[in-house]
């Protein structure tokens, strides 16, 4: 095949994208983005507790 008939077909499939309205991309990146911090804080938290109990553990032995 080609390279420029390849490249015609891409063009013509990005054609049919139904692309998301801006609304709705902002609506996703602000989810994930909050999703993100969430997790953040949790696996953050988890860790210092984690290596609380270690050295507490460990400091008896």
């Amino acid at each position: 095949m080609k390279i420029s008939a390849f490249v015609n077909d891409v063009v013509v499939e990005l054609g049919k994208v139904t692309w998301p309205q801006r609304k709705e991309t902002v609506l996703s990146a602000v989810v994930v983005i909050v999703m993100v911090g969430i997790a953040s804080v949790f696996l953050f938290t988890f860790d210092t507790l984690w290596g609380s109990l270690v050295q507490v553990l460990l400091s008896r032995v």
